[in-house]
């Protein structure tokens, strides 16, 4: 074989490979990052509207990332930045607990409108559920209930606040 077959053999192969990393990469895989501002990035915000200026805490998820928990007082924001993955199936769910509730509500799915810099998917947490902005010819406000399958919800609250470990100490058995 020739040094000029086996060059253009490798830049066959080579090439292609690029191209694919380079395009996945772009996209990232649910890839939380802080990314600068870009017509690409989804941008999503809670804000805490809980009536009485009650502690909200936060857990959102994908797939792929894990936001950890987030404490909101009354008015306050927690901002998160992606980029959809290559497949456009981004889903971040988020869990919201405050006092002795908890609920859980997808903040994105693959079906969202883009919520794009510098306009961003905002969610305002109320009692009864998520509100959000939807902008069309003006600003909206739509009002969501709180997902409700009781079961995933006890399954999703146990993965998103997980409970002290139970203390393994034992009352003395009288004889």
């Amino acid at each position: 074989m020739s040094s000029t077959s086996v060059v253009e053999l490798i830049l066959k192969m080579i090439i292609p490979c690029l191209i694919m990393v380079t395009l996945l990469s772009s996209y990232a895989c649910d890839g939380l990052q802080t990314l600068s501002p870009s017509p690409y990035n989804q941008v999503v915000e809670i804000r805490n509207n809980l009536e009485g200026n009650v502690e909200l805490k936060v857990h959102c998820k994908s797939k792929d990332d894990d936001l950890g928990i987030r404490v909101l007082n009354f008015n306050e924001t927690f901002t998160f930045t992606f980029l959809r993955n290559f497949w456009q199936t981004t889903l971040f769910f988020c869990g919201f607990r405050w006092e002795n509730e908890f609920h859980w509500f997808d903040v994105f799915t693959p079906d969202t409108p883009t919520c794009v810099y510098p306009t961003p998917c905002l969610w305002f947490v109320i009692a009864s559920g998520p509100c959000k902005i939807e902008y069309g010819s003006g600003p909206l406000f739509s009002c969501y209930p709180w997902n409700k399958d009781s079961l995933r919800s006890k399954m999703i609250e146990s993965k998103l606040f997980p409970q002290s470990p139970i203390s393994t100490t034992t009352a003395p058995i009288p004889y």
